[in-house]
């Protein structure tokens, strides 16, 4: 009886072994095809190609943010660093937060009056899903 138990027991840690090191696998494979992607978005975006930019992002976000000329008040903006992609269980989406250097509009709250012609460096906080093997960016993490 007991070695039954055992047996039971070591398979019942192998099991959860292997689904633990499953979802760690699969979410380091959505946070490098989130990384990609971004990369991909903001290489558009360093260039002020709008229409490629949308191909990363849900309709929802392209109706809110895109305006004629800009992105959420920004000309263009180059991706700098990642600082965290995280898992959010209860939304079941991603948030990364990126460092970016931007160039914002006249009327953005971070246009420089004194400076205009140099870049800004700030933080945006976007929330992604992934889905077929591609990221999209749903909004801004607030």
């Amino acid at each position: 009886m007991k070695k039954t138990i055992s047996i039971i027991s070591c398979c019942l840690m192998i099991c959860l072994l292997f689904i633990g090191c499953s979802t760690n696998n699969t979410e380091s494979k959505e946070v490098a095809i989130i990384k990609n992607d971004l990369k991909s978005y903001f290489s558009c975006y360093e260039k002020g190609d709008f229409e490629g930019m949308k191909k990363f992002c849900t309709k929802n976000y392209v109706d809110e943010y895109f305006h004629d000329g800009d992105v959420f008040g920004n000309l263009t903006a180059k991706l700098v660093d990642f600082e965290e992609i995280k898992y959010d269980e209860t939304a079941m989406k991603y948030t990364a937060l990126v460092q970016i250097e931007c160039m914002p509009t006249k009327i953005s709250a971070l246009y420089n009056r004194d400076k205009p012609d140099e870049p800004v460096n700030t933080y945006m906080d976007l929330v992604v899903s992934v889905d077929n093997g591609n990221a999209v960016i749903e909004a801004f993490a607030y």
